[in-house]
């Protein structure tokens, strides 16, 4: 083990050559995949309407949801516990910017996230 540790050690000062000073010590390196995380977005969904979610803070927290026509003034949706809501009323062929954020209890009101999406 400590062969190992002093080769992850190396590995880690290392990592462009990491993986061969590992299997240098006749260890294995198994890949791993980087875990999937679902980015802010907003789908088409009808008439004036999107589908809009965010990766999220989990239920605990609020999740804000506005839109804006010009990027200046901002129309709030809603505030949910949900990572994910549908905006009707939407301006039909019209790009609009929508963002949200977050907010937990206790700790410093985070920036928004913004995209800036074509309506159907």
């Amino acid at each position: 083990m400590a062969l190992l540790a002093v080769a992850q050690f190396n590995s880690n000062n290392d990592t462009l050559n990491g993986i061969v000073i590992i299997e240098s010590g006749g260890w294995k390196v198994k890949m791993v995949g980087a875990h999937e995380v679902h980015p802010f977005k907003a789908v088409n969904v009808g008439p004036g309407s999107m589908y809009i979610s965010d990766a999220g803070a989990g239920v605990s927290a609020i999740h804000d949801w506005e839109y804006s026509v010009d990027g200046i003034h901002w129309t709030a949706f809603m505030s949910t516990h949900l990572a994910h809501m549908t905006g009707t009323g939407l301006p039909q062929t019209t790009k609009v910017w929508i963002r949200t954020r977050a907010r937990l209890e206790g700790l410093p009101i985070p920036d928004w996230s913004i995209i800036y999406v074509t309506v159907n």
